[in-house]
């Protein structure tokens, strides 16, 4: 495999324009959120498929302003959102809403010791801390047009380390935004453009960074800009191994610097329970299945849904636990049927 995507002749490899709307922009989702007044519309940053119960990662910094220790707040101003893919278009067209895909969940890594006994007594309200700059994130996507078309993209979260040198691409939306002008709400305009950058790593900090950025963290020479935030880092084996976590802009004084969250130096299956950390590309699950002819009818994430889905199929049809490659009939079954 190699990069998911690739430069086109003439492009610059440090920045340069996707155009590709069946194929990561499948996965590859904008992050905003749409004022519940005005229908404005906010960039916030970048989310992609990383399961295939619906799971979706991206930074956490974007909504460090949300409660994680609780449900999502149903009451906010700014109604965060995916953006589904809206496909080939010629123009300019209206934007249908039904390509909104609203937040439905969101699990991350949070602090969760007992808070300061002297914020307590001065009345102060301290935030949840972030321990890791990685956020999972459900959506409402029943009004896909082609729900079947979002498909989890092979994370590995083991093996060897990356190295100086090694080349990554990150992939987001720079240029998401809104032109918010005195127009009335059916008029507005927005602008999506997704973009790759290939950097080069020059150093990994296990331990991270300082107190406030005590995650894995990838040091690359990259040029990443605002909007790119949570975006996947690909290896060149066609893998994520981390996402876009923070960046300093290139400048006259030198390239721009980009810091990724790498998945490889911490406990990634807490938010992602499905993944299976030894085989990029495979998701564990219970597998609805037939021995004799094989047919793997399914994969679900509960075991009450894959029994009734078992005793609808009948003949010969059972439930085990195990991993299944994406997109394939591979299963390997661990455990006893159900």
């Amino acid at each position: 495999m190699a990069f998911p995507v690739e430069p086109k002749a003439g492009q610059d490899p440090l920045e340069f324009l996707i155009e590709d709307p069946f194929g990561v922009r499948e996965s590859i989702m904008p992050l905003l959120t749409v004022n519940r007044t005005t229908g404005f519309l906010t960039g916030l940053g970048t989310a992609f498929a990383a399961d295939p119960y619906g799971g979706f990662l991206t930074a956490q910094h974007i909504f460090s302003e949300i409660d994680l220790t609780g449900p999502p707040p149903t009451d906010m101003e700014e109604i965060p959102i995916g953006m589904l893919n809206i496909g080939v278009v010629f123009g300019t067209v209206g934007l249908s809403k039904d390509l909104y895909a609203p937040l439905t969940g969101m699990f991350g890594f949070v602090d969760t010791a007992p808070p300061d006994p002297f914020l307590a007594f001065s009345g102060a309200s301290p935030s949840p801390t972030i321990i890791a700059d990685c956020l999972r994130l459900t959506f409402d996507t029943q009004k896909a047009k082609n729900p079947e078309r979002i498909r989890p993209l092979p994370l590995r979260c083991s093996g060897a380390t990356p190295k100086a040198g090694d080349r990554i691409l990150a992939v987001g939306y720079p240029e998401l935004g809104l032109m918010k002008k005195a127009l009335p709400k059916d008029s507005l305009t927005y602008v999506e453009h997704m973009y790759g950058a290939i950097g080069e790593v020059v150093a990994v900090h296990p331990e991270g960074l300082g107190s406030s950025r005590p995650w894995p963290i990838l040091e690359l020479r990259a040029n990443w800009r605002s909007g790119m935030s949570g975006g996947p880092l690909f290896n060149e084996a066609g893998e994520i191994i981390g996402l876009v976590s923070s960046s300093i802009e290139p400048d006259e004084n030198g390239p721009g610097v980009g810091f990724g969250l790498w998945f490889g130096g911490f406990p990634i299956q807490r938010v992602l329970p499905y993944l299976d950390a030894l085989n990029p590309g495979f998701y564990r699950g219970f597998g609805v299945y037939r021995s004799a002819p094989w047919h793997l009818a399914g994969m679900y994430p509960d075991s009450d849904q894959a029994k009734v889905r078992a005793n609808a199929l009948g003949d010969g049809y059972q439930v085990r636990f195990g991993s299944n490659r994406y997109g394939t009939d591979d299963f390997i079954s661990d455990g006893p049927a159900l």
